[in-house]
């Protein structure tokens, strides 16, 4: 039998095309594609999301222990977390701000939410801002929590806060003659820190902490007692600040910047040692 090679080049060339066209649309079918993605860097960190193409013979047999790997889901899945937060914090919202309607407090609850998310604030340490910080988290959007509690604002702000109240009037009786601006600055940072370290030794023991400055400078960062020169709000030796990096000049000014960061310096090696290096002061009054 004759066979004819025109028909039979016909069929081959449609073939062909049949399967280039329908094989690359299975290919492009069984990869998903990369979607444009909205989320920033630290939010994926934060969510623990991997940006990969996967195939269908990737994904777990359980749904649910799936990786996100499309825009879809990952939108489902932050919405959700969000709206649960948000869910969470309307009754904090509407007792601090019962002014707002309801559409305000519903875009300050989701956008900050969304911050807390983001930054992985906590509700306590939310709540442990000062009235009408949520306010300013949402004028600042992706802020982190410890670029927050340095807005002038803000720290002006935790002067209005029940436990600024508390631990000003408890340096003011342990050292009645202390500068009040210095007094001032101390509780603030207290206060901060309380909201930035909650698990933080003087935080945890803080009328030990307070006692322990007062015993080694009387809230006075000026003071510098011989023989050895320690000096600051915490008394720092200078043979400390070779090992522990700390801006000796510094510690010996009472210009605001400079008490706030004789604080933190002390903080900083207050807890530098697991449950406080509480050793490395002599007027500590011990556990209280």
């Amino acid at each position: 039998m004759k066979l004819n090679t025109r028909r039979i080049s016909t069929f081959a060339v449609v073939g062909i095309l049949f399967v280039f066209v329908f094989g690359v649309h299975s290919t492009q079918s069984n990869e998903l594609p990369n979607a444009p993605n909205y989320l920033s860097q630290k939010m994926l960190d934060n969510l623990g999301i991997k940006e990969h193409v996967q195939t269908p013979s990737e994904i777990p047999i359980n749904k649910n222990d799936a990786p996100l790997f499309n825009r879809k889901d990952r939108l489902v899945e932050v919405l959700l977390a969000d709206g649960n937060t948000a869910a969470s914090l309307i009754p904090y919202i509407l007792e601090d701000h019962p002014k707002l309607n309801d559409r305000d407090a519903y875009d300050l609850a989701l956008s900050t939410a969304r911050t807390m998310r983001q930054n992985k604030m906590t509700y306590d340490q939310v709540k442990a801002l000062p009235t009408h910080s949520l306010l300013t988290i949402q004028t600042l959007g992706q802020t982190s929590l410890i670029e927050l509690v340095d807005v002038p604002e803000v720290i002006k702000a935790l002067r209005h806060t029940p436990e600024y109240q508390m631990v000003y009037k408890y340096m003011k009786n342990l050292r009645p003659s202390a500068p009040d601006h210095i007094v001032q600055i101390v509780a603030e940072e207290w206060v901060r820190w309380r909201i930035l370290y909650p698990e933080h030794p003087s935080v945890l023991q803080w009328k030990r902490w307070l006692k322990l400055l007062a015993g080694e400078s009387g809230y006075n960062p000026p003071c510098i007692t011989p023989p050895y020169g320690a000096s600051g709000l915490a008394q720092f030796l200078p043979s400390t600040c070779k090992w522990f990096p700390t801006d000796l000049g510094r510690l010996r000014s009472s210009a605001p910047d400079d008490v706030r960061y004789q604080y933190r310096q002390a903080c900083k090696l207050l807890g530098s040692k697991s449950g406080g290096w509480w050793s490395q002061w002599v007027a500590d009054p011990g556990p209280q």
